[in-house]
């Protein structure tokens, strides 16, 4: 029996869901296939490290959350309280740099944001973690890092990701949208300059905060956050999300969209 192309005559690409079902988690009808038919994405977990100092000497070792598996997205996302304008992050050998911005010229932020992902291997697996290192040898630079891990991502365009900064003393930032499609999964990270942002919150309807941490002590310290959205997006834009501190100071936010099959 031949593939169904149409339903009473629209295409397949016309169509978002039947009877409120999207499109996407319908694989048959009466057992007949629909093409381009795909799985639910998924959000498995994620693992953290902190390093103090973070430097060429002590670099972040991130874990690969135990219920991956070959084929699975890993994203990282990393933060230092860096108030240079160089950049210690690196490309990572096998990752995909999303972003790699160090503080900018001429303006205080003193925070430097790292992104990429993979789609994981079975020696990733095998591994178990992930290095990142940063190209310093200073010893008062302290750095955190996520690795987010998901199932059934688009594999051709995974994420998307759009990101914004304070550059003045402000007990808050609002993470910018980013317009994906329905039925991904959307999550912001922020770096605060300053240990003192924690504990960190979100009144944002709809989001979560998932974690948040104060990493060292000092003139160098940082508080790193993230919240999730709690279902998947059934609109193609994430909306913004804002973070609020305990404390004013500079800051940076990260939007960070997955795209579904």
């Amino acid at each position: 029996m031949p593939d169904i192309t149409d339903i009473n005559g629209v295409a397949l690409s016309g169509i978002t869901d039947i009877n409120g079902v999207a499109k996407a988690n319908i694989t048959d009808i009466n057992g007949v296939d629909i093409p381009g038919a795909s799985a639910t994405l998924t959000y498995i977990g994620y693992e953290f490290d902190e390093k103090n100092p973070f430097n060429s000497s002590n670099p972040l070792v991130v874990n690969i959350h135990s219920s991956a598996v070959v084929g699975d997205l890993g994203v990282l996302m990393c933060a230092t309280d860096n108030p240079f304008a160089v950049n210690g992050f690196a490309d990572i050998s096998g990752w995909t740099t999303e972003i790699l911005k160090a503080e900018p010229s001429g303006v205080s932020v003193d925070t430097e944001i790292y992104c990429a992902y993979k789609i994981l291997t079975a020696s990733d697996i095998s591994a178990g973690s992930v290095n990142v290192p940063y190209d310093t040898t200073l010893t008062y630079i302290e750095g955190g890092g996520y690795m987010h891990i998901f199932r059934n991502f688009d594999t051709s365009t995974p994420i998307a990701t759009a990101d914004n900064y304070n550059s003045n003393n402000q007990s808050s930032i609002t993470t910018p949208a980013v317009t994906g499609v329905v039925g991904g999964f959307a999550y912001a990270f922020t770096a605060f300059d300053g240990g003192d942002g924690d504990p960190v919150t979100t009144s944002t309807s709809g989001w979560t905060l998932e974690s948040d941490h104060d990493i060292g002590t000092g003139q160098y310290d940082l508080t790193v956050a993230v919240a999730t959205k709690n279902a998947l997006c059934t609109t193609t834009s994430t909306g913004t999300v804002t973070f609020n501190f305990s404390a004013s100071d500079q800051a940076r936010s990260v939007m960070i969209f997955i795209y579904p099959e």
